[in-house]
């Protein structure tokens, strides 16, 4: 039987040796921006709803609860199968003839089979094809009645359960994935109303009012942190903390600041994330006593903990205390030239990964590679020529 512990370490292991090789030959994880979203689980949201058709947010929540605890979102991901030795790779670890079918595919498709769109695409064939029983199942309409999963938490858990069974074929043993997408379940309805709301704003040919900043934040504008609002004002409003409060002048250190945000959270502040183990909330994946840090402080200067001002006040309070290296650094202020990031799109990629270990020190190191990725294609160029401080 497969055994999914020991997957699962090998999978970190694997990713870690891939990052460093990577590292060292210059090389990063492949960009997924041909799918549309900013951050992985709302990229799958939207293939699963404008490609696949996928009505139920239950079986969404589960598709992505799947891929995040199997690959981590990482299409080059190499496991292996701990009772056959067989390599599983990608977002499904796919092995055997199924594997083969996957590069088949994508080369006749003109896809990069080690992609993140290209394997999304040979997911919708598969169901499509050989694994239709799914398919039926996502939609709502399958021949068997206890296959027809409600939109609800319960119903995330129990399709997360059937699809590790029924698709991605690594059986039962010691298998997180159905709790995994009970807990995913929120998110999904989160990202379903920003979608609404994007595509409402969209129709209107109006754009979101973006939230400005006062000098000393207070909880009266803290509605840049309900659920639902725009992302766009939200990203905004943290760019113009950065700029204004936080007073950083370096583009790069903004970028990978607010890269390592989106990926890892969203920009949503009330983001659990417990990829490499540890329970982490917020912003910036706090844990432990800095979570509770969190806390006392926004009660002591009565901020909510829960919103984007009182967390980003919070993190610049951190800086000036117990992380001045993050600080210095920030503000190139550091003797060692190797912590002295230029200001460009490499710095941004730089600055992300430094960040992940220093300050939101967090151990996956997919989540340090597709943070810097993100800095160095994407937020470096919007906050070179998208935002424009208030």
């Amino acid at each position: 039987m497969f055994n999914r512990k020991k997957v699962n370490v090998l999978c970190r292991t694997v990713a870690a040796v891939v990052a460093s090789i990577s590292m060292m030959l210059g090389c990063v994880v492949p960009s997924f921006a041909q799918v549309p979203g900013n951050t992985p689980d709302e990229q799958i949201y939207n293939f699963m709803k404008n490609e696949c058709g996928v009505k139920n947010d239950a079986a969404i929540a589960g598709i992505i609860a799947v891929i995040e605890q199997d690959s981590e979102f990482n299409p080059q991901m190499v496991a292996c199968d701990g009772d056959t030795g067989a390599d599983r790779i990608g977002l499904c670890l796919w092995t055997g003839n199924r594997l083969n079918n996957l590069k088949a595919f994508c080369k006749k498709n003109n896809y990069d089979w080690q992609s993140f769109e290209g394997q999304l695409r040979f997911i919708k064939y598969e169901w499509e094809t050989s694994f239709k029983n799914v398919n039926r199942a996502m939609h709502n309409t399958p021949i068997d009645q206890d296959y027809n999963f409600p939109d609800s938490e319960a119903g995330a858990q129990s399709f997360g359960d059937y699809l590790v069974c029924q698709y991605v074929l690594t059986g039962f043993a010691e298998n997180d994935e159905g709790k995994r997408a009970k807990e995913y379940y929120p998110r999904v309805k989160q990202i379903a109303q920003a979608s609404s709301a994007n595509a409402a704003t969209t129709n209107a040919s109006t754009q979101a009012p973006a939230v400005t900043n006062s000098a000393a934040p207070a909880p009266a504008a803290q509605a840049a942190s309900a659920p639902g609002q725009s992302q766009e004002s939200t990203e905004q409003h943290i760019y113009n903390f950065l700029v204004n409060n936080a007073g950083i002048k370096n583009k790069a250190a903004i970028a990978g600041i607010m890269a390592t945000m989106e990926f890892d959270t969203g920009y949503n502040p009330n983001a659990v994330n417990n990829q490499d183990g540890v329970e982490r909330y917020g912003l910036c994946s706090w844990s432990g006593d800095r979570l509770k840090g969190l806390k006392v402080y926004c009660k002591k200067n009565k901020l909510d903990y829960q919103s984007v001002d009182g967390q980003l006040n919070y993190m610049v309070y951190e800086w000036n205390t117990y992380f001045k290296n993050i600080d210095r650094v920030m503000h190139n202020n550091v003797k060692d030239q190797d912590y002295n990031f230029a200001d460009s799109a490499e710095g941004a990629d730089q600055f992300a990964t430094f960040f992940v270990l220093q300050y939101t020190k967090f151990t996956n190191v997919i989540n340090n590679e597709f943070a810097g990725d993100r800095a160095r294609n994407v937020t470096y160029q919007k906050v070179v020529n998208g935002f424009t401080a208030k």
